[in-house]
């Protein structure tokens, strides 16, 4: 609520009783209304520039709204410290001049009002040195003296943004040259310059030094040359004579265009060598090169192209393959698609032992030169013959079978149990009961059997103890035993015996033989060792075996083995009806 409004209203409270008290008095009270303190604005603060450095003016601006109106006085603080005051109505800006700061971070405070009515503001900034620049030094290229003495006057400028803080000093011999008589003539913003004379007895280099602050420094040299025997340039052209290898009439100046090498020697008329390195320019590949070198030493110019190796010469014995991918320093090469394969700057029949870079030697390089600088692996080279499996080698896994008809790709290396499909022990399942050869140990199980195999790849149909694919008696009787081919003794073929021989019962019937309508039997050669031979015979004059002859066989025949081969014949001559 609004203090005045407020002390209206106690004001009233106390009135209105008195007024009905006191109805029949006529006089008129006055009501004075309290002063309330008047309330000070919040200000906003800001500087310019925002990031000084420690050369800048600084400007604090502030500003602020009042609905009351009025003036307002203000103190402005750099790091709790008063730099300025005064009285603004705040609704437009006002600025205090703050001055440099030094390096480092500072607050500017704007106070408004005093004690608790006091309002404040804050800006924070931090100050910072300005850019490094190294200084300028505008002198001339040389001085000339006829004789010992004073120098004609000459100017140094020296250029810097923060030229005030600049201080020049002459050195000759290391020792500080008295620069009494020069003087600074002109002060600009950025540059001052600096005029007047020094004495020399002989000929010197003076150092003009330069110094900023801040190691903005800068050194130049200013050779002096003093006129004696000595120091003669006969032809004007700069070049002393003592150094100047031509007598120039053409009125020309040395100089870096025009005389590479400072001989003397006109570079376009007079100069056959302008880089004095012993190579004619007309066999110099680098004219304009590295000065005064020896180009015949192979150490510093291997191809002698007049190009120093170590400083111009991007081929070094000019093979046509740059120094950064040359792998070789040739004599007398060339780098071609036949001469180098990979292009690496050695000669391959010479030099290089991996034509490919493949990472073979040559010597057991199956593709020396084939495909270029790929990176050999298991998966790129399964091999390892040097040869690139995707697109070189035609049998990756050196198995001996073209990858074309090679049905198992990665053959163990060196295997001899490869098959005519490409495939190893470990690749192969031969009788396709899904174990691989290497883990089955039974390879060769029947295929009836497939289905039937156990964990190790095996089938044991008739329990008998041998696996299927070795049995060669599959169905053996139960409670016979077993020989290692699975068979039961009724069931290993009975080899034709060599005697004794005997025509008693049981006994081992010699080989007969007897005419048959066919040709001849003979018993021996009908022998299979797996079959029970039963004969009948008639014999008529016998009249026991006729009677034996006419009765009923079907029984009998029904209950012969089933391996029995049954021979009926007649010792009459009527065999044949």
């Amino acid at each position: 609520m609004d203090r005045r409004l407020l002390a209206v209203i106690l004001v009233s409270i106390f009135i209105i009783p008195g007024c009905i008290g006191s109805s029949n008095n006529n006089e008129e009270e006055i009501i004075t209304e309290p002063e309330l303190p008047q309330i000070p604005p919040i200000p906003v603060v800001s500087i310019s520039p925002s990031n000084p450095t420690i050369n800048d003016e600084i400007t604090a601006t502030i500003q602020w709204y009042s609905a009351m109106g009025g003036l307002h006085a203000y103190t402005v603080l750099l790091d709790d410290v008063e730099v300025s005051n005064g009285e603004s109505s705040g609704d437009l800006p006002s600025s205090a001049i703050i001055g440099t700061t030094a390096q480092g971070t500072h607050t500017v405070t704007v106070n408004i009002g005093e004690g608790d009515n006091e309002k404040s503001a804050t800006w924070t900034f931090t100050t910072s040195l300005p850019p490094t620049v190294i200084p300028e030094i505008i002198a001339p290229y040389y001085l000339q003296l006829e004789y010992p003495g004073l120098t004609p006057e000459f100017r140094i400028e020296i250029i810097h943004p923060e030229i005030e803080l600049c201080l020049i000093e002459f050195y000759i011999n290391d020792e500080i040259y008295n620069s009494n008589q020069f003087i600074m003539v002109q002060q600009n913003v950025n540059s001052r310059i600096y005029s007047g004379n020094m004495y020399f007895e002989n000929s010197n280099d003076v150092e003009i030094m330069v110094d900023c602050g801040r190691n903005q420094s800068a050194t130049k040299s200013m050779p002096v040359f003093v006129n004696d025997p000595a120091l003669a340039d006969s032809d004007s052209d700069g070049i002393l004579d003592t150094m100047d290898q031509c007598e120039s009439t053409s009125g020309y100046t040395s100089s870096p265009t025009t005389d590479h090498d400072s001989d003397g020697c006109y570079d376009y008329t007079m100069d056959d060598d302008d880089d004095n390195d012993g190579t004619l320019d007309g066999n110099d590949r680098c004219i304009r090169g590295e000065i005064g070198w020896d180009s015949s030493n192979k150490s510093l110019d291997f191809d002698g192209d007049g190009c120093n190796d170590e400083y111009e010469d991007y081929d070094d014995d000019d093979d046509n393959i740059l120094d950064i991918d040359d792998h070789c320093l040739s004599e007398s090469f060339t780098s071609t698609g036949i001469t180098d394969h990979d292009s690496d700057g050695c000669n391959d029949i010479t030099e290089d032992d991996d034509d490919d870079n493949d990472g073979y030697n040559d010597s057991v390089d199956y593709c020396s030169k084939g495909v270029i600088a790929w990176i050999p692996s298991n998966y790129t080279d399964y091999d390892s013959d040097g040869c690139r499996d995707i697109d070189e080698d035609t049998d990756d896994d050196a198995d001996s079978i073209p990858d074309v008809i090679d049905q198992c790709e990665y053959t163990t290396i060196g295997s001899l149990t490869v098959d005519l499909n490409g495939c190893d022990d470990d690749q192969r399942d031969s009788d396709g009961d899904g174990f691989v050869d290497s883990e089955d140990d039974c390879v060769n199980t029947p295929g009836p059997y497939i289905g039937q195999v156990n964990s190790v790849g095996c089938a044991d149909i008739d329990g008998d103890g041998i696996f299927s694919n070795v049995d060669i008696c599959p169905n053996s009787p139960q409670r016979w035993t077993i020989d290692a081919d699975g068979c039961a003794l009724p069931q290993i073929p009975i080899q034709w015996s060599s005697g004794p021989y005997s025509a008693s019962a049981f006994g081992t019937v010699a080989d007969f033989s007897f005419p048959t309508t066919t040709g001849s039997y003979s018993i021996r050669n009908e022998w299979t060792g797996n079959h029970t031979h039963l004969f009948i015979f008639n014999y008529k004059s016998s009249s026991y075996m006729t009677n034996l002859w006419n009765q009923d066989v079907g029984t009998f025949l029904a209950n012969v083995p089933d391996n029995t081969i049954v021979t009926f014949g007649s010792f009459d001559s009527d065999y044949v009806t």
